[in-house]
């Protein structure tokens, strides 16, 4: 069952004042409207142009509830079941973004309107239930939040689900900072690790002699390694965080850091592999085709008011709050990976017998 998605309502603000000129919010958003919708184009959106003014954080969060809070999504594998017939079902929820809340437009609510029996709807729910029926886990995160064609698993504030509807709720504004925050910090590593690389290979005298396959091939790993490195100290910090709003200092419990979390990784990163493939979306296919390496474009060039990670306890050096607008107070995590129905079970091939539930 499907529902049509009516374009959600937007006010403009006043305005804003530069160089003794008030222009309305609208001729910001009609500007801002037409950016790229590459990640390094809404990152740039979102962290950058969003904190300039209050007119331009307005015009910023029109263009994203006008044209890309409807290529949003949030999913979870659920794994495997087996239904009446012992036929081996691969059970994935995908949450498409429906509408905002009407009485509150900072809350945006996804659905899943896939078809499906009444048995199968059963045993979704139940799943979703079972797996984040005590709240999202911070440890290992188990829901991807898929911005077109890029995903991450970061955190979902304010979060709450009807499961039986099979429809979620978020705080979007919070969704969104947390998930362009670890974008740029991403960005702002890989041109460090760039840069690095070109000095190793002059200090070697290699420039001309290494080859590009080996350059590619490092720069394809540090891309890897950083996000790997990122996401493990985002999950120890919001570990951390739970642990002391629940008084673990107070009541001198033993703090815990938390392990790596490689199956939630690899999950993620096969879903963004799995991303990588899809066609282009309505309005990116007058884009360039050409993908510019992350890192190595000039839009996020002003890093210096990006937050660094500190070495000692994973924390960020710089306050974030101007980030962080919305943030639910609850410390449930949304995260987790989303991979297609095909690709659920590690691989494991489904019997013609099976049944694939998205």
């Amino acid at each position: 069952m499907s529902t049509s998605k009516a374009e959600p309502e937007t006010t403009a603000a006043s305005g804003s004042t530069i160089a003794g000129t008030t222009f309305n919010t609208d001729v910001f958003y009609n500007i801002l409207l037409f950016s790229g919708t590459k990640t390094h184009d809404l990152t740039w959106l979102w962290t950058s142009c969003r904190e300039v003014s209050r007119a331009f954080k307005d015009a910023t969060e029109r263009v994203f509830i006008t044209r890309h809070l409807k290529y949003t999504n949030l999913s979870t594998d659920i794994g495997m079941a087996r239904d009446s017939g012992y036929n081996k079902v691969a059970l994935c929820a995908r949450f498409t973004f429906s509408r905002l809340d009407p009485t509150d437009r900072t809350r945006a609510i996804f659905c899943d309107d896939e078809v499906v029996a009444d048995e199968y709807h059963e045993m979704m729910t139940s799943a979703l239930k079972d797996r984040f029926g005590a709240g999202l886990s911070v440890r290992k995160p188990r829901v991807i939040i898929k911005i077109r064609h890029e995903a991450n698993d970061t955190h979902i504030p304010g979060f709450t689900a009807n499961w039986k509807k099979l429809e979620v709720s978020c705080d979007w504004m919070g969704m969104m900072s947390e998930w362009f925050k670890e974008e740029k910090e991403h960005s702002r590593r890989l041109r460090n690790a760039v840069e690095e690389v070109k000095a190793d290979v002059d200090a070697r005298g290699l420039r001309g002699i290494i080859g590009p396959f080996e350059l590619m091939k490092t720069f394809f790993n540090s891309y890897q390694g950083l996000r790997k490195e990122i996401r493990a100290e985002r999950i120890r910090r919001n570990v951390r965080r739970e642990w002391e709003k629940d008084g673990g200092e107070k009541v001198l419990e033993e703090w815990d850091p938390p392990g790596p979390d490689e199956a939630g990784y690899k999950e993620l990163n096969d879903a963004r592999v799995l991303f990588g493939w899809e066609e282009p979306l309505s309005d990116e296919e007058d884009e360039d085709d050409e993908k510019e390496p992350e890192g190595m474009t000039e839009d996020n060039e002003d890093s210096e008011d990006c937050a660094e990670y500190d070495d000692e306890d994973g924390d960020y050096d710089e306050d974030d709050e101007s980030l962080e607008d919305n943030k639910g107070d609850d410390d449930d995590e949304v995260q987790g990976p989303q991979k297609d129905a095909g690709h659920q079970a590690g691989g494991e091939e489904i019997p013609e017998t099976g049944v694939l539930i998205h």
